[in-house]
Parts: structure tokens; sequence; C-alpha cells
């Protein structure tokens, strides 16, 4: 697959809007990652889009390689095109307050530098926030009056000009003649983008340029196995951007905090389709039937991976204290301990790894993120979208939407397991693809981008406990189904008479404490939706009663219930003893306070937090200065100190010495050397506190006015 780095230049400020606000402070946001500035895939393909269809309308370029290239709304076939987010590559020195001598800031590891940044404990995100963008003001006009309108002052978060960013653009599938050529010409012809472009922000410029091909450290997966026994195989999956399914409130609500197992099924058997070129007739194959139809292979759900610890949804039986413990309370509730009283409680809404041996409780949260969009009228006359306006007969006129996703950087985990030659012919497909591939919703543009890798499990030798008493704690949904007429509801019953018969063993679920969810899904193949069930949800918990000795693994090696191809029924047994413990001994830590800081050795760090530093030196410098401009007096006129403003905020002088140099190009002497007196104080000050002391000189002088 062909890729290029799409490089945008902003020739003035940009907001990029993502459709938050702060009260009180911003009413439009632009968009923004842990404070740093972004331009969303969706944005740029938009764009990139609006400008073919101009030129398609005035004959300059094929409207059908147009739609081949983005594709068509409703389609079943996606674009060619897949376009990335635009991440920041070059920031000026200007932004940081930077000397003549330092040189600009270039991003090469964006991912890298996100992940330090977060983890910096000398960098909070609003102070990232507030040195990358800056504030503009802006008010409606009364058209009567001619003046502005009352209350409608709003100030719009912009991103500076001279920045850079860089996105990559893909072709999903081989070129075909003329796509390459109207891509160019789209890029070209994209010069303005966000928020006011008829108001003097959003212009830019772009170019396309190739990008290296990849060095790719994917090991391909030896099967070790060749016999017809189930084995099975761990998986890795890193979301390069972020991934969107569908989570208990809907797509555009809420997002699952795993990665299910049916999108996973979905994503390799779209790979076996196209490498085995089955088509539309892919049930008629033996393999693909087998594999994916018949529960052949079990692909289980992925759970988040931190500082090597895998967590899981919260059992049912923990909880916390309202107060969250004290110093003689640990604050957890073991619920299936019956003397553990009626306290006060709230559930641990966050994912959790059991240590049983050290007695400790992990917690972590999968980080997710909200994305406005919008899609504009059909009439394209009419610049955004007016759903919340519509009018008599109006059929399309644009729509206001969000999505929820799991943020991009994160690491998942899980298990694929399956007879050997099954699990080669999927591997194949992966490795083709060098195990990089797209998951989820929207996937041609700003979301699903994925590396996946497989390894063999380790046969660990080590001496499994056995017990008559286990607690069954589910990781993923449970379809129960009563074999015998094929009845799926939630019953316990008939997960009992499940392992009864697989284990040849009387069980006896004694108590559960189950929790419920709806399973389905969408068949992207058939366009349709596929069967909708009640199941135990992730977290639920059963205790049951064995009537021999059995093993931990024999219960965790089995998907139990129905649909285990899609990696429902996964389950970890945990200790019967577990209901007669209080949880004294435990320790609740929570890893999202347990931050690592590796490295701080790179320039955007460097530059972000001496920037800092020098704004609480501004801020000492700018009371200064706003005390000597109080004994002031005979200020210029406004004129002359908003030249001296704009000569500072564009970034064309970065010292008061070039300040000076400026106003000695002034040919009106008295003008010189009003500004030369009105400089005097900022000697020795820093660009930051010259920009300050001169715009309260605007506000002093308006007011004197």
């Amino acid at each position: 697959m062909k890729r290029w780095w799409l490089e945008i230049t902003l020739k003035s400020d940009m907001c990029a809007a993502s459709g938050d606000s702060e009260n009180g402070l911003l009413d439009i946001k632009t968009a923004l990652q842990y404070g740093v500035p972004l331009i969303p895939g969706k944005r740029i393909k938009g764009s990139l889009l609006n400008e073919g269809k101009e030129m398609a309308e005035n004959g300059f370029i094929n409207p059908g390689i147009l739609e081949r290239l983005f594709g068509r709304s409703g389609s079943a076939c996606p674009g060619n095109l897949l376009v990335r987010d635009a991440h920041i590559y070059r920031i000026p020195r200007s932004i940081f307050g930077f000397s003549e001598g330092q040189k600009d800031v270039v991003v090469d590891d964006y991912h890298e530098v996100l992940r330090e940044l977060r983890n910096c404990p000398s960098l909070k995100e609003i102070q990232i926030e507030e040195i990358l963008t800056r504030e503009r003001t802006r008010t409606a006009i009364d058209r009567e009056r001619g003046t502005a309108q009352d209350q409608m002052l709003r100030t719009m978060q912009i991103i500076p000009r001279g920045i850079v960013f860089r996105s990559v653009l893909e072709m999903r599938y081989p070129e075909v003649a003329g796509e390459r050529e109207t891509l160019e010409y789209c890029v070209k012809a994209l010069r303005h983008m966000g928020l006011g472009i008829t108001r003097g922000f959003g212009e830019i410029a772009c170019t396309l340029k190739d990008k290296e091909e990849d060095i790719s450290e994917y090991a391909p997966v030896t099967i070790m196995h060749f016999d017809n026994r189930m084995i099975e195989l761990q998986y890795e999956i890193q979301l390069d951007t972020p991934v969107m399914f569908a989570g208990d409130a809907g797509l555009y609500e809420d997002c699952s905090s795993q990665i299910p197992g049916a999108s996973i099924m979905g994503a390799l058997a779209a790979m076996f389709i196209e490498d085995h070129a089955l088509g539309n007739r892919a049930h008629e194959d033996e393999n693909f039937h087998r594999i994916f139809l018949r529960d052949g292979v079990q692909i289980g759900y992925g759970f988040l991976k931190k500082e090597e610890k895998i967590f899981y949804p919260c059992p049912s039986f923990l909880a916390m204290t309202k107060d969250g413990g004290t110093k003689e309370d640990n604050g957890v509730i073991n619920l299936l301990n019956k003397k553990s009283g009626r306290v006060r409680r709230k559930n641990i809404k966050k994912q959790i790894c059991f240590n049983e041996e050290e007695s400790v409780i992990f917690m972590a949260e999968t980080e997710k993120e909200v994305r406005m969009h919008h899609k504009r009228p059909a009439d394209r006359a009419i610049g955004h979208a007016l759903n919340d306006r519509f009018e008599d007969g109006a059929t399309d006129m644009g729509q206001f939407f969000q999505y929820t996703s799991l943020s991009g950087g994160q690491l998942f985990c899980g298990t694929i397991k399956g007879n050997p030659k099954d699990l080669s012919l999927l591997m194949e497909c992966l490795e083709k693809r060098q195990g990089r591939f797209f998951l989820g919703r929207s996937r041609t543009a700003e979301y699903g981008e994925v590396r996946m890798r497989c390894w063999n499990m380790q046969d660990k030798k080590v001496a499994t406990k056995k017990s008559k008493e286990w607690i069954l704690w589910l990781l993923s949904p449970l379809l129960a189904i009563d074999w015998n007429n094929g009845d799926i509801r939630p019953k316990p019953e008939y997960l009992e008479n499940q392992i009864e018969k697989t284990l040849d063993c009387k069980v006896g679920i004694r108590e559960h404490m189950l929790k419920y969810i709806r399973v389905g899904g969408y068949n992207s193949k058939w366009r349709l939706p596929m069967p909708q069930y009640e199941a135990m949800a992730p977290g639920s918990v059963l205790l049951i009663q064995c009537e021999r000795e059995i093993s931990a693994s024999e219960l965790e090696g089995i998907r139990w219930g129905w649909g285990t191809g899609r990696g429902y029924g996964q389950v970890k047994a945990l200790s019967g003893k577990m209901t007669e413990d209080m949880m004294e001994a435990y320790v609740l830590k929570d890893m999202e306070k347990e931050n690592i800081y590796k490295n701080r050795e790179n320039d955007l760090i460097r530059g972000l937090v001496e920037s800092w530093e020098r704004k609480e030196q501004v801020d000492r410098e700018a009371h200064v200065a706003y005390e000597m401009l109080s004994k002031r007096g005979n200020l210029p006129n406004m004129t002359l100190i908003t030249k001296l403003i704009r000569l500072v905020e564009e970034g064309e002088v970065c010292s008061y010495g070039e300040i000076m140099e400026a106003i000695q190009q002034i040919k009106d002497n008295k003008k010189k050397e009003a500004a030369e007196k009105l400089m005097e104080p900022c000697k020795n000050q820093s660009m930051e506190a010259i920009r300050i002391y001169l715009n309260n000189s605007k506000w002093k002088a308006r007011r004197e006015a």
C-alpha cells in the first residue's frame, strides 16, 4: 500500500473546533490531545473531498475517480483513501519564546513524545494547552445599527500560525490510473480549513511527500503442534489511532472498555476472504465455514495491559466504602462474606488486576475520548450543518454527531484458541500485512488503525491448586444455553448443566451475583444486524460447589456457553476461600497515580518546561511593568500601540533589540520618539512581558481617549 506525508503549514491562526467549551472562559475549543493541538482526520478528508467536488463540478477532474478515491455515502465499499489525524510536527521557536540562536522544535515520533508528556511530573495538561494555543475574541454585528450585538462576544481558542502538522495518507488497495493525480489536485486546492475562514482564520498550505516504508518488526508465528489438539496463542494489539466499538449505551454515547472478540474475528474474516478471493461465496468455503461460522477458532476479548499487568472487569463481589477507607480500614468490601455487614459502599468502576499472593488489587481505567463531527448539507453552498434549524421540506441539512472511542497508544492482550491448521491460516493473513490492520467503526479516516502480534503460549509448569469450591469470575459476556433445545437465556442452571457434562462431575451453584447485558452485533458483509441475546455480563460471579476436586485450569481452559468463537464465555477461577476473607490484608493501588517518567530529554518537553518557567517569571515581570505603566502618562495614540502589538504577536520579532530595530524604520520622528519612550520600561524584559505591557498600554490609552 502506497503511503504519503501530508504536511499542513498554518499561514494564519486556525481553530479546528472540537465542539467543546469551557464555561466562562472559552466558547469554542480547538481539537487537543493532552493539551497538544491536532487536526482530526475526518476534518482533513472532508476538506479534501469538498475541494475535489468543486473541481469535479467544473470539469477539472473525473467524478468517478473522485468517488472511488473517497467513497460514496451509504456504499458497502469504502473509498481507497485512508486519512489519519494530523499531528504536530514543527513548532516555531517564537511559540516558546526562544532566542534567535535556537532552532524550531521538531517532533519526529509523536506518539512516544505524547506518552512522555502524559507522565512528565513537571507538566500538566492545562500548562501545555496554555503554551501551544492562544485566545481570540469575536462578536456578531447588528445589521441595523452596524455595531456589535449585545451579549454576543465569543472567545475562540486557536492554534497559532507557523505550526506545521503531518498526516499520513494511504491507499487501501493498489492505485488505479488517475487516483494519484486526483489526490494531488485536491491537496493543492486545499487552502483553508477550520472555523472563520472568511474572517482571516484557517489559511493553510499543503504539500504531499512520499513516505518511506516503515521497517517492520513483525515476527512470524511458528505453530509448534501439528495434530488436531486445540492450542492457544497469546496476542497483543497496539492502538495506533483511536478505535471505536459500540458500548453498553450505544455507539454515540459509549465505547467498550475491551476489544470485542467479534471485532477481531470480523477483521480476520475480511483478510481471509480477500487473500483467498472468496467474494460473496465465502460461506461455501470449507475452511472459512469451519473457522468463522462454526467457532473453529475462538478469539478472546482484548483486555487492557499496563506495566505488564492485565486488567479485567471488576468482579461484582468487590466494592469500596463510601469514604474510600482509612488508616485502620483499607476500604475494600467482600460482598460474598456475610460478616461484611451493611456498610455504605460504592462500586469499583475501574478494571482490576487481582494479585492473591501479594494481597494487592491494582486498578486502572481504559482511556477514552469524545470527538465531535459534522456532515455538511447536500447543498454545498451552505458551509455548515443546519440540523438544528430544519426548514419545511428540507431533506438533507447536514448533521452534528459525536463518537466515543478508545484513545490511541494503548495496549490490549488476549488469547486465540484453535487447532494448528486453522491458526496457521490466520497467521498467514496477519504475516502478509505485517500484523497491521483496522478495527471498529469509521476506519477510513481518523479511527481504527492497530498492530497485532501473536506468539505461542509458554507451558508454565506450575502446581495448580485443586479445590471443590470455586468462584467463577466472568471476563466476557456469557451466553448460557440449554443444549437440549437451544434456548439461550442467562439462567445459571444452563451453565451448571454444561459444567457437569464437560467435567463429568456433579456441580451445584451455591450463590451468584449476576449482571446482565444484551449482545448482538452487525454483519458488515451482509449489511444486516445480528440476532440480539441477553447474556451474563462481564464482572458477574458464580460460587460453584463440585463433587470432586478440580483445578482452576480445568475451568479457565474452556470457553463456556454459546458464541465462543466471538470471545464469549471466558472465565477466571478464584479460590472459594475468598468467601471467608474480609480482605483486611488487601491493598488498593491505582495505576493512574503511579506514573513512571522515563525521559525528559526531548525538544518538545524541554521547550514546554522552559516556556512555562518563563511564563511564571513573566507574570512577575508583567506586574512590575504594569506598575511602571500606572505611573506613566502621555501615552502615544492607539494606532501606534496596535502596530507594535501586531509586530510582537505575529512573531516578526523575537527580542527587545529586534523591536527597537523595527522602530528605527519609522520615518515620522515624533512617532519614533513616542514608540521609543513607550518601550523604555521593556528593556531586558521577555517577549511575553512586552506583549502584556503593550496590551495594558492599549487599554489604558483607550480609557484615556
